[in-house]
This record gives C-alpha cells, sequence and structure tokens, in this order.
C-alpha cells in the first residue's frame, strides 16, 4: 500500500505539545511516511529537492521558511507541493460559530495565533493559490487531554490535515469535518475577506471538524502502534 509523503513544517523554537503528538501519530500511521520535520528555508529546500514525487507540506508554524522557498525558487515549489496544508489564523468573523464555544475554549478565539510570528509570511501562503488546504485555529483546535498519550492537555489542529492527506483516498474521513472552496484575502496574518460562494476560489478551507472522532483516531493509531511493538525487555 502507497503511503502519503509528509512534510512536516513548524517554528525553530522551543516544540509545543501538539507537535510531539502530530509527529507521533505521523510515525505511527501506516497511511503516511513522514520524510522530515523543517523549521528553516534550507532544510525545507533540501527536503524537497531529495524527493523525486510531489508532497503533502504540513505547515503549523515556520511560515517565513515556506513563504521563503515559494518567492525564491516558485518553480521547485510548484513542482513538489502537492498540496499545501496551513495550520492556523481565525475564520470566526465570517463564518458562523456556536457562542458557547467562545466560552468552554476561550484559547480558540483569541486576538491573534501565537504559533504566526510572521503575519506577512502567513498572509502570502493564504492567498497563494498553490494549491492551498486552510484548517483555521479557532475550527480545527480542540483539546486532547488523554493522559496516558501526553503529560497534559494539548491543544491540537493538524490532524484534519493529516486524513485529508493520507492514502489510500481521505474520502471516507471527510465524514469528520466540512471543506468548502473559498476566496480569501488577508492582511498582515489577519483574514480581511472570505467568500465561501467564489466565482475563483483560491483555496479550500475546513469549516467544521468532528473532535471527539479525531481524538478517537488519533488514540486508535497511537495505541495500536505502542501493542504492536516488540516489549524492549523481551
Amino acid at each position: 500500500m502507497s503511503r502519503a509523503p509528509i512534510v512536516y513544517v513548524t517554528s525553530s523554537g522551543e516544540r509545543l505539545p501538539e507537535d510531539a503528538l502530530d509527529l507521533r501519530y505521523l510515525d505511527a500511521s501506516e497511511n503516511h511516511e513522514l520524510l522530515g520535520v523543517a523549521t528553516e528555508f534550507e532544510a525545507l529546500q533540501i527536503l524537497l529537492e531529495r524527493n523525486l514525487e510531489p508532497v503533502n507540506l504540513v505547515v503549523v508554524a515556520g511560515y517565513t521558511a515556506v513563504s521563503a522557498l515559494l518567492e525564491t525558487d516558485p518553480a521547485l515549489f510548484r513542482r513538489k507541493v502537492a498540496r499545501l496544508f496551513l495550520v492556523g489564523g481565525h475564520a470566526s468573523p465570517f463564518l458562523p460559530t456556536d457562542p458557547r464555544l467562545a466560552e468552554r475554549h476561550p484559547e480558540r478565539f483569541g486576538p491573534s495565533d501565537p504559533r504566526i510570528t510572521d503575519p506577512e509570511a502567513f498572509s502570502t501562503l493564504l492567498a497563494c493559490g498553490e494549491a492551498v488546504i486552510w484548517l483555521p485555529r479557532d475550527i480545527c483546535l480542540w483539546r486532547c487531554d488523554v493522559m496516558d498519550l501526553t503529560d497534559g492537555p494539548a491543544l491540537l489542529s493538524a490532524l484534519p490535515a493529516f486524513l485529508l492527506a493520507r492514502s489510500p483516498d481521505p474520502i471516507l474521513w471527510l465524514r469528520l469535518f466540512r471543506t468548502l472552496p473559498a476566496h480569501v484575502t488577508s492582511d498582515s496574518g489577519r483574514v480581511s475577506t472570505l467568500d465561501p460562494k467564489p466565482a475563483a476560489p483560491n483555496l479550500y478551507a475546513v469549516v467544521a471538524i468532528d473532535g471527539a472522532a479525531l481524538t478517537r483516531e488519533l488514540i486508535r493509531v497511537l495505541r495500536s502502534s505502542s501493542e504492536s511493538s516488540p516489549d524492549p525487555g523481551s
């Protein structure tokens, strides 16, 4: 069975709990092949040049490196990036959301996304039209508090990207979240306009998720991998 090739892009600073769970999931999943983790432009460029086939680029931070590659070598980017998954930003000003969510999970609806340290780079990527699938923070963020998976609750938002990028075809996973074509403009890291029924869409946006079902999928894959691993003491 073919496995979906993934390059995971994050920041060069301190790793967050969600990075650890993202990478554990990718390492354990039989449907994905983690080709590498990039935090800087040079590492990302090398990973893309090294792989013969196009990859799925899942960007949870480190937008500067991705934007710089698109600007300096657009031919390489378009040849080697099959789909660009952008995790971050907010869609709630433009899409209807349950007001109770903001009361229960205020961290989802903060004034800014703490992982967007380069707003201009994020804005450039969001509107670049390069096979973008956008996973807004306020829509796709959910809390995983399964204590045997992490030392404390982790706020996760990248798993829908992995399921959309999986191999074989991801159609069975579409029941866990909803996507729609949209035309988005952004300024300084914030969405300025979002047209959900455009004549000329520039991305697909994830507009709803089933967080409980995603948590079950995360648990299933990680626990299955743990149970199938040989006991080091045996």
